[in-house]
């Protein structure tokens, strides 16, 4: 299971599966816990529409966060715990939930069963991803 903390629709007759969500972005994220200025964020904006590079990438690459920090970060814009690589234990009865093939696909792995629910690591949450791996796993 991929936890979120997404709030409650207002609107009836909207799926929460269904309704986009509008998250806080990447980069005022990273102005707001001090990694960048808003003039270093424009520039790293500038530089990934020339790279294709996302601007986590950008920011990593020129040593403004680690990307420790940046997951850390786009964990809290999904609404998702964040959970050291050190901290990562893998059950056996999880990983069977996800073919080799489709881990690799979304670059998802399901660590263990907890509550009756797969949780699920994912290298850089997008709501195609998370979609697809629920689909998969149910």
């Amino acid at each position: 299971m991929i936890e979120s903390q997404d709030q409650p629709l207002e609107e009836e007759g909207v799926s929460p599966d269904t309704a986009p969500v509008e998250r806080v972005p990447l980069g005022r994220l990273l102005v707001d816990a001090g990694f960048l200025t808003r003039p270093q964020l424009d520039e790293c904006l500038a530089e990934g529409s020339k790279t294709g590079e996302r601007i986590g990438e950008v920011v990593v690459r020129r040593g403004l966060a680690s990307e420790d920090d940046v997951a850390r970060l786009l964990a809290e814009q999904w609404g998702l715990e964040y959970v050291e690589r050190s901290a990562i234990w893998f059950d056996g009865n999880a990983l069977g939930k996800l073919s080799r093939e489709d881990a690799q696909r979304w670059e998802a792995l399901p660590t263990r069963i907890e509550g009756g629910h797969v949780v699920v690591a994912v290298a850089e949450p997008t709501e195609q991803r998370i979609t697809a791996v629920r689909d998969l796993i149910g």
